[in-house]
Formats: structure tokens, C-alpha cells, sequence
């Protein structure tokens, strides 16, 4: 439009937005990655507590 001054403020919109976007994926990202650690923590520990108890049941069967 003829005179209009808003072009300056779209581009700093537009810029916000840019950076606000770039955040949330940052922080999503992280999310993301704290999720799978979570997962292999627990995979890890899963698997040992299941190691942990055949060793408690063969313990078990040879005293039987």
C-alpha cells in the first residue's frame, strides 16, 4: 500500500517468530533427547533386574 509503514513491523514479526520457532524446536529437541535417555536408563535397569532375578530363581532351583 501506498505509504504504509507496516513492513518494518512484519519483518520484526516475522523475525520473532523465526526465533520463537527455533526455540520450541530447540527445546523439543532436548525433550526428545531426555526421552530416549530416559528409555535406555530404564531398558538398562529392566534388563538387569531381569538378570537379577534368573540368578535368584537358579539360586532357588539348586536348593530345592
Amino acid at each position: 500500500m501506498p505509504g504504509s509503514t507496516s513492513a518494518k513491523e512484519a519483518a520484526g514479526a516475522g523475525k520473532f517468530v523465526d526465533d520463537r520457532a527455533k526455540q520450541l524446536a530447540n527445546g523439543l529437541d532436548e525433550y526428545g533427547s531426555a526421552i530416549r535417555s530416559a528409555k535406555q536408563g530404564y531398558n538398562t535397569t529392566d534388563h538387569s533386574v531381569s538378570l537379577d532375578f534368573k540368578a535368584v530363581d537358579k539360586t532357588l532351583s539348586e536348593i530345592a
